[in-house]
């Protein structure tokens, strides 16, 4: 299951043997950790320049590799380029350690019983609330071994999101590492490039080709993938250094980033739907509340009400597209310049989506068309030196388009509030810590606070809220 559920590990005599065994593992892989690391230093030879990674370019070798106390397994941080605590901030703070836990959840369990499945060893589960330690290369073909490596109760590891360690381990830690060469050619994930740490994302908190939330898994009660790369970057315990201005800037651009790509994934998979051979829709890609609600639910009346006051397309008996991401990924395009054919290419998808009769190809032609455009934006996104300048100019579309976010109903409101709160984050010195006051203060309690179901979602109160701050 693309996505991790909330939820708490059941205090059972289960969950009790799997914390023991947890720590029973961890205090070996420790030991086993320090080992393999000097062994990639021996393979790697001299620290000169030009180090060669070992051989075996492709293969997961676990969260062991990462923490030794030399390395990443420091209990506390030290001075220096990094701060050496990473795999320890990852254990204890990261949400993505409980990946797997939440499997035995009640919700999780709850879900395999709807199912008809175990949740903790089902490979469509596993594939996203644990590492891929054991997923082949093509990104399936989950084996019965996957389920049985301890490895899976670590969750979501380093790997999952730097990339299978066995090409490059070894030598990252060597004088004259050369990580360009590393990303080329020996497996490791370029998490600096904005565009590239959202498609890492977003293959789990949105889905692709192998992977998703479908109709399906939200039925049984998986919640809604619901994803802002830099509210989910601040919601993690950082384990990365925070060196002023260069790391403000590697924040605005990945929460920058992450509309774009978020669009282009989803407009993917609305072409794979569209176009396979039963031209099947997949709801997950529709606004729930579009169906799931009463006929006289005061909420869902406010929003299509508004839409209409308001010039904007209400499908009459359909299931609305998903466009909930749509106005911030404009915002972005249209502040780095040319992006009324990306505009175009949305309307007519959202025009086709709810045409009848329903054309599968000429849909799946327009979000492709359109999935590429918004793919061209993001890539002139990494070419831009003035992030801080794009920031700004986003933030003042947003405010334009502040009407048709609030049409976007309740999913459109919270991403673009979420977009807003991080261009306008502000740190602690040093830190990644939010400073408690600010205008991204203002947006979280004038904007996100109130937002809670859609049955209470008032589109006229949200806009006005988004019109009066900074005043």
């Amino acid at each position: 299951m693309a996505g991790a559920m909330s939820g708490r590990p059941e205090r059972s005599g289960g969950a009790c043997r799997r914390r023991v065994v947890r720590a029973i593992v961890l205090l070996l892989l420790g030991v086993a950790g320090a080992a393999s690391v000097a062994g990639g230093a021996a393979r790697s030879g001299a620290s000169s320049r030009g180090v060669a990674p070992p051989a075996g370019v492709g293969e997961f070798t676990g969260p062991a590799t990462c923490d030794s106390s030399s390395c990443h397994g420091s209990s506390r941080p030290r001075d220096g380029r990094i701060a050496q605590d990473e795999f320890a901030t990852w254990f204890r703070d990261d949400a993505h350690r409980q990946a797997y836990d939440v499997l035995h959840a009640p919700l999780g369990q709850a879900m395999g019983r709807r199912l008809g499945i175990d949740v903790t060893t089902a490979a469509e589960c596993l594939a996203c609330h644990a590492s891929p330690q054991q997923v082949a290369t093509a990104g399936v073909g989950l084996g019965a071994g996957f389920a049985a490596n301890p490895v899976v109760e670590f969750g979501v590891s380093c790997e999952a999101c730097h990339g299978a360690s066995s090409g490059w381990y070894g030598a990252h830690f060597q004088r004259g590492f050369d990580r360009a060469a590393a990303v080329a050619s020996h497996g490791l994930i370029d998490t600096k490039e904005a565009t590239t740490l959202a498609g890492k994302c977003l293959e789990c908190h949105l889905g692709d080709a192998t992977r998703f939330v479908d109709h399906r898994l939200i039925a049984a009660g998986h919640p809604e993938l619901r994803f802002e790369l830099g509210s989910y970057l601040l919601a993690m315990g950082s384990h990365w250094r925070q060196r002023g201005s260069g790391s403000r800037d590697w924040f605005l651009r990945a929460a920058l980033a992450g509309p774009l790509v978020a669009v282009e994934r989803q407009l993917r998979q609305v072409a794979r739907e569209a176009g396979g051979a039963t031209a099947a829709v997949d709801w997950s890609n529709r606004d729930c509340a579009a169906c799931h609600h009463d006929l006289d639910d005061a909420g869902w009346d406010r929003v299509r009400d508004w839409r209409l006051e308001h010039g904007m397309a209400v499908p009459v008996g359909l299931a609305q597209l998903d466009g909930s991401r749509f106005v911030a990924a404009l915002a972005v395009a249209r502040s780095l310049g040319g992006a009324e054919p990306f505009a175009r290419s949305l309307a007519q998808v959202e025009q086709l989506a709810h045409a009848m009769p329903f054309d599968g190809a000429a849909l799946a032609e327009a979000a492709l068309a359109a999935a590429e455009q918004s793919r061209e934006r993001a890539t002139a996104l990494t070419a831009e030196g003035q992030v801080a300048v794009v920031a700004d100019a986003v933030i003042a579309e947003l405010r334009a388009a502040v009407d048709a976010i609030a049409g976007g109903g309740l999913p459109a409101a919270e991403h673009s509030a979420q977009l807003l709160h991080s261009l306008q984050a502000a740190f602690a010195p040093e830190t990644w810590q939010l400073a408690p006051d600010g205008a991204a203060a203002d947006v979280r309690a004038q904007l996100l606070a109130p937002l809670h179901s859609t049955r209470e979602f008032a589109p006229a109160d949200f806009a006005t809220a988004w019109r009066s701050l900074g005043r």
